[in-house]
């Protein structure tokens, strides 16, 4: 609980940074997802990434990289987790983050909770669509330059082959524009 209280508190962003990491080593074995939950670090995470904006200077791109790190490995093989985190509604804010910022380590890590939001659970991945994490992905892999950013790209394409998890959303997903820019990224890759 005390990374969940430096994640929470601490006003110097290099700080946060390193609590999000910390969160995020203790989250990548399997028997730690479920206590993420309880002891309250998914919330932790969820409202680090939520907070970003100009006035806060808590949150710089190592920072907010390293919560989505967090978030993501907690998301991994978890459905109860996947499910927790869409429902204390962060996509908003991932969405807004991928079409405004530009750091790739950034972009990367909200592509890959994307993806690991949406892998194998239907529910997460319609309310990944339904908060336009579609275009989201679009944005991100041309704010990080297209092929300048490998880990973006495979990441973003990750996520939309995830988000495709069913019929619908392959519609969806094809409607986004996904497809064209697949073939964009295979192209000059």
């Amino acid at each position: 609980t005390a990374c969940v209280d430096l994640v929470n508190n601490n006003p110097n962003a290099p700080i946060v940074s390193q609590a999000c990491k910390t969160l995020a080593s203790v989250a990548m074995w399997p028997s730690n997802k479920p206590l993420m939950a309880s002891k309250g670090a998914i919330k932790s995470l969820v409202r680090a990434v939520q907070s970003v904006g100009p006035d806060n200077e808590r949150m710089d791109d190592e920072a907010l990289g390293s919560a989505f790190c967090g978030l993501c490995n907690c998301a991994e093989g978890n459905d109860a987790n996947r499910n927790l985190i869409v429902e204390l509604d962060v996509m908003k804010s991932v969405e807004y983050i991928c079409e405004n910022w530009t750091d790739p380590y950034v972009l990367a890590s909200a592509s890959k909770l994307i993806c690991n939001l949406a892998y194998s659970n239907v529910y997460t991945a319609m309310s990944c669509l339904a908060a336009h994490c579609d275009e989201a992905l679009n944005a991100s892999i041309k704010k990080g330059g297209g092929d300048k950013n490998p880990d973006i790209q495979e990441s973003a394409m990750m996520a939309f082959c995830n988000l495709s998890n069913n019929e619908s959303n392959q519609t969806h997903v094809g409607a986004s524009g996904a497809i064209k820019l697949a073939v964009v990224t295979l192209e000059t890759s």
